[in-house]
């Protein structure tokens, strides 16, 4: 299947959107937030209420979109205050159920990553749960060298967070002079 991963128009975003919440129904008030914050993240309002809960940049969001135009995954980046100097958290990592096991996850967790390396950061984060709809999910983080650093355990469900050191063009350069 033919695609290209770019940043999405409002039609796009629309269809990210759809697409999340068909494959995540149920969300907590911050990630039901997500899309309409995305959409408005320039507005003075909508910035000062992102700092006010802990985010610094909410600026980066892709979609896989194929041939056709039809969006078949999305990812973000975003980064909270507590840790911007050497983070970014990944948002919003869905592939659509019949475009899976065609490479779009491996593809998009890559772009991600070389977006967060050129914002200059060292690690990517994210939180995921031990569901029943994120346990394929698992697998795809840890063969992408996810690693678990901690988990919360709430009744019913954990969350669980995971992380990845990157490693810059300039960092393997630097590790070949030595």
């Amino acid at each position: 299947m033919d695609y290209e991963i770019m940043s999405p128009n409002e039609h796009e975003l629309n269809a990210a959107k759809k697409l999340v919440n068909r494959i995540f129904p149920v969300q907590g008030l911050m990630e039901r937030m997500f899309f309409v914050a995305y959409k408005h993240r320039l507005n003075p309002i909508v910035k000062f209420l992102l700092k006010l809960f802990g985010y610094r940049d909410l600026d980066t969001f892709y979609v896989a979109k194929s041939e056709t135009g039809e969006v078949l995954g999305t990812i973000g980046l975003y980064t909270l205050n507590r840790d911007a100097a050497e983070a970014d958290w990944l948002s919003w990592f869905v592939v659509s159920p019949q475009a899976r096991g065609q490479g779009i996850g491996n593809a998009l967790l890559s772009y991600a990553e070389k977006a967060a390396i050129a914002r200059g950061k060292q690690v990517l984060r994210l939180y995921t749960g031990s569901g029943e709809i994120m346990a394929k999910a698992q697998d795809v983080y840890e063969k992408a060298g996810y690693r678990i650093y901690k988990t919360k355990a709430y009744p019913g469900f954990t969350v669980i967070y995971r992380e990845k050191r990157l490693v810059s063009a300039d960092t393997v350069s630097d590790r070949a002079l030595v």
